[in-house]
């Protein structure tokens, strides 16, 4: 994917990327052997990979191409939330308190796509969510669930859920991420029992030749 300012308009999509936002769908829905039920996070190896802006771009896709979506911002740093202005809503801390789903999915400026925000800051503690339990219920009022997870380096979150949902979709900074912290990363998944990689996304690549060359090499 290309490096965007989609965070200054969140509720658009770039014309540079619907293309690129198209492949990694198709992929997507590739590997879940084209299930309309479909559950999956999505996580980086460390913060500051743009796991976020990949969420929220593919969710606006799905509802541009009329295939409702609810976005979970399961992160405790809140990026999703905060991006969204949604900062003091009820969300996902409240949710796996034992709140209903009414009280936690809000809606956005564009049909199709749902938001359940972090919720209190003091939050959930992610460690004890029952995964299973959480997706089997957000999934009641909708075909798709993305969750914006945190790091697999940093809480084990990526992993559990991975094990519970359809998988994890693993997100990486082009020229940024080092090998070895990208490799650390998929070790740790591997070491949870059930952990399901769907793929990876590479964020932010450059173009260093014309783009029409690309498709000729």
């Amino acid at each position: 994917m290309n490096k965007t300012k989609a965070s200054r308009f969140p509720l658009t999509i770039p014309a540079q990327m619907a293309d690129d936002l198209q492949v990694i769908r198709d992929r997507l829905f590739l590997e879940l052997e084209g299930k309309d039920d479909v559950a999956a996070g999505f996580a980086s190896s460390v913060h500051g990979e743009g796991t976020t802006t990949v969420v929220l771009q593919l969710a606006l896709a799905n509802a541009n191409d009329n295939r409702p979506t609810v976005v979970v911002d399961a992160d405790p740093q809140m990026g999703l939330t905060k991006l969204l202005r949604m900062e003091g809503k009820t969300g996902f801390a409240e949710l796996i308190a034992g709140a209903s789903l009414a009280e936690v999915i809000h809606q956005t400026g564009r049909e199709g796509l749902r938001i359940i925000p972090s919720g209190a800051p003091n939050g959930a503690q992610l460690s004890a969510v029952e995964w299973t339990r959480i997706l089997t219920k957000v999934k009641q009022s909708t075909k798709i669930v993305f969750l914006d997870l945190p790091p697999i380096l940093s809480s084990t979150a990526a992993s559990r859920v991975s094990a519970a949902s359809d998988g994890l979709v693993l997100v990486v900074a082009a020229h940024k991420t080092r090998r070895v912290v990208l490799k650390s990363a998929v070790e740790e998944l591997k070491r949870h029992h059930g952990s399901k990689l769907l793929g990876t996304v590479l964020n932010g690549r450059e173009y260093f030749i014309p783009n029409f060359l690309y498709k000729l090499i």
